[in-house]
This record gives structure tokens, sequence and C-alpha cells, in this order.
């Protein structure tokens, strides 16, 4: 075989090979743009849903994360339920702030195209430092659900 094709089969190669991992990193979310803590903690709490038992506390929390396809009917069950029990509850929205329409999944699977888990870790964490300085809230007892 001459050198100039094996020269362009093996370049062809590593470009075959650098597309697919860029492709497959996509996919597992490594494309997902940084956002300071304090932005993110902004672009979130005005769509959070807090449910707390009557008084002042501090009470036990729980963070409720909603699945793929948003927040449904019973987000709002389980946070009444551990209102009764006397926890305190948020809700938080992951897609709203992002633009992103609820209830919406291609064909029934959640495969994280969308909103990956990196970017539903990072909620997660900035909501437990907001729920833990709130005044009615014991810091030391929250739970995360969902």
């Amino acid at each position: 075989m001459k050198r100039w094709i094996r020269w362009s089969l093996g370049a062809l190669a590593v470009v075959d090979f650098v597309v697919g991992v860029a492709a497959y990193g996509y996919l597992q979310g490594w494309h997902i743009k940084r956002v300071p803590s304090a932005e993110l903690s902004r672009k979130l709490r005005p769509y959070d849903i807090v449910v707390r038992p009557e008084g002042d506390g501090p009470f036990p929390a729980v963070v409720l994360m909603h699945g793929c396809s948003g927040i449904y009917e019973n987000s709002h069950t389980w946070a009444k339920l551990f209102a009764g029990q006397g926890y305190a509850s948020f809700i938080v929205n992951s897609l709203v702030p992002r633009g992103l329409a609820e209830r919406k999944i291609d064909n029934g699977v959640c495969d994280g195209s969308a909103l990956c888990g990196r970017e539903r870790a990072g909620d997660l964490l900035v909501t437990l430092a907001h729920v833990r300085a709130l005044p009615f809230v014991d810091a030391n007892r929250i739970a995360v659900a969902g």
C-alpha cells in the first residue's frame, strides 16, 4: 500500500476517534458550562416551592428533586405529607429556570440529553447551601428525595 494512503487512513482514524470522544462527552455532559454557585442559586430560587409546618422552627427539611419531566402533583403530595410530619420541604425546579418545558420527554425516555446529571447535582448543592442558611431549618437535619 502506498505511503500516502496509509497516512490518510491513519489521519482518518484519528479524526474518527476525536469525533467519537467528543460525541460521547457531549452525551455524558462534559460540555456543561460552569456557572458560579451564587448565580445558579439566584436562577433557581424564584422557582422553589416551599411547604413548611406551622410555627417558627427550626424544622428538619427535605429537598425534593423532580424527575426528568418536571414537577408533578406527587411532589406536592410528598411536600404536604412531610409538612404534616414536621418537616419543611423544598421542591426544586431544574427545568423552568433553564427555559426547558416540563413534561416533555422524547418517547417516554429520560436520557439526560436536555438536562444532564451534572447540572442537577449543581442544583442540589446550591439548594442545600441555601436551605442550611434559612432560620426556620435545622441545618443538621436535611434529607434529599427524588
